[in-house]
């Protein structure tokens, strides 16, 4: 008699739990942060791909974190998207504490459109 072999069950793999936290930035932060504007292109004005200008908003962001406010001020706080699963940045996102107090609030956006 021959025996029958037995076919081997595929594991079945349970789709990953896709599980993002919006976290206070930090300094770990600055090259996710530069990979977000550099593919946010250039008319994105309030994220331009300028090193030294996103660590001294990481740095303003962190100080503001740190501070016991009564009355909005100059604070600004930077937020990250994190895949909690695997620590990928996936966005970034701000508050300003107040708006408009000592200059105007501008935002822009440039682009082409071709008609």
């Amino acid at each position: 008699k021959k025996k029958k072999k037995k076919k081997k069950k595929k594991k079945k793999t349970m789709p990953r739990k896709i599980a993002m936290i919006i976290r206070p930035i930090t300094p770990k932060d600055l090259d996710a942060l530069m990979q977000i504007a550099v593919e946010s292109g250039p008319g994105f004005t309030s994220l331009m791909p300028d090193r030294d200008a996103l660590s001294r908003k990481i740095d303003h962001s962190v100080e503001s974190f740190a501070r016991t406010v009564t009355t909005p001020g100059d604070e600004h706080y930077l937020f990250v998207l994190e895949d909690s699963a695997t620590g990928q940045i996936m966005g970034t996102t701000g508050i300003e504490a107040a708006a408009g107090l000592s200059r105007p609030l501008e935002h822009f956006r440039r682009n082409a459109v071709i008609h």
